[in-house]
């Protein structure tokens, strides 16, 4: 199976980098490395603990922002996501994701977050997010998420220009809740899309040849998965090599 493209939104290079780390360390007898131990020698995890954490635990996490330049943001929460939800990942044509000087230089030119809107999407989070999880609550949960990828696709459009990073994106997204998805929205700086729904193999069948249909997508760009609530295994080397 080919590797997905990197900076398009999916953490690919996060989850690379932490693999390659975890198998040295293995190696060296180290079998359970602490997220401290893999985000210095990655040099992961410089604005967001989600793809460390995510990595050693899955399930959907919440970290607390990084607070100095040596430790990396700590994980504050951690649940079991429904895998009976169906998540689709839409990957529509375009430029991919800003990184590295390009990215660095993106998060110097944004002006600072007001204490109002940070205040906004910590209670999104903590009483509209998390609730809606342990609750299974998806209209609740797509209603929360909506509104924090609005607010932080505002917070991004001085640099991004626009909430999400092109206008088709906006098209699609507008599409996945006329489909009857639940909290659309964009990975990071995209182009990758994401929406969630309670929905039988026929209706993804059927939400993805409208998509198709719509918004000119090609089969390969439309993904349905669920999610994962273990983190990374080591296969044993004969597994591995099957």
């Amino acid at each position: 199976m080919p590797r997905p493209p990197d900076h398009v939104g999916l953490g690919v290079g996060t989850q690379l980098s932490l693999a390659v780390v975890r198998i040295v360390l293995k190696l060296a007898g180290d079998s359970d490395p602490s997220v401290e131990s893999l985000a210095a020698l990655s040099a992961r995890g410089r604005r967001s603990g989600i793809g460390l954490h995510g990595f050693l635990r899955g399930g959907l996490i919440v970290d607390g922002g990084r607070r100095d330049e040596v430790h990396p943001p700590p994980l504050v929460a951690r649940m079991p996501f429904p895998e009976d939800w169906s998540i689709l990942i839409v990957q529509p044509p375009g430029p991919r994701g800003r990184h590295g000087p390009d990215e660095l230089q993106a998060f110097s030119d944004l002006p600072p977050l007001p204490d109002r809107v940070t205040e906004r999407l910590c209670r999104l989070v903590l009483l509209g997010i998390l609730p809606a999880v342990a609750e299974r609550d998806l209209p609740a949960f797509g209603a929360a998420l909506d509104e924090l990828q609005a607010r932080i696709g505002a917070a991004f459009a001085p640099v991004q220009g626009s909430v999400y990073a092109s206008a088709q994106s906006e098209g699609i997204i507008a599409e996945l809740g006329r489909l009857g998805l639940s909290g659309a929205g964009q990975s990071s700086w995209g182009p990758t899309l994401y929406a969630f729904g309670f929905l039988s193999e026929p209706e993804r069948d059927l939400v993805a040849s409208r998509l198709r249909e719509r918004c000119g997508l090609h089969p390969a760009a439309i993904t349905w998965t669920k999610a994962a609530n273990q983190g990374a295994l080591m296969a044993p080397a004969d597994e591995s090599e099957a």
